[in-house]
């Protein structure tokens, strides 16, 4: 299983600092979830993989219990820039992902996160556009806080 807390240290080691850029600390979180989540069911596609924690209890009440932050700090995104309050799905525009009001429960939010995880690792997010840098930087530290809480030993 990968460790994100391994690859962190490692890549600080070799002068990579995470608190300046949210791109590569995302993509290190990603890797430990997508081995932990491999784990827990090998006989579906990656994105309902990632989203499989959301019919655990455990995570629903933590989401619960932050989904207002998660939600505002999205909404923050969308205001503050030309981002809508959904996710675009750069393989079917007619299927981009909304984290909004009416799009609010756990499995919305993972689909949320997983999609801009897509986008970034199939070359649609850079670093030179502010608004994929507060996207990318709200999918990470969102992720964190649910999976810090739901699956401390990631860490």
């Amino acid at each position: 299983m990968y460790s994100f807390s391994y690859w962190k240290n490692y890549l600080e080691r070799k002068g990579v600092s995470f608190s300046e850029e949210p791109f590569i600390p995302f993509m290190i979180l990603w890797m430990s979830y997508n081995s932990f989540y491999n784990k827990l069911d090998n006989r579906c596609g990656d994105r309902r993989k990632a989203c499989k924690i959301g019919e655990d209890e455990k995570a629903i009440e933590i989401f619960e219990r932050r989904k207002n932050n998660f939600l505002n700090d999205f909404k923050n995104i969308a205001q503050n820039s030309d981002v809508r309050l959904c996710v675009i799905n750069m393989q079917n525009r007619n299927r981009n992902v909304y984290f909004d009001n009416n799009h609010c429960d756990i499995k919305d939010f993972l689909s949320a996160v997983y999609q801009v995880r897509c986008n970034l690792f199939h070359g649609d997010k850079t670093p030179y556009w502010d608004a994929d840098v507060r996207l990318v930087s709200w999918a990470y530290n969102s992720l964190y806080a649910l999976l810090h809480e739901y699956k401390p030993d990631l860490f």
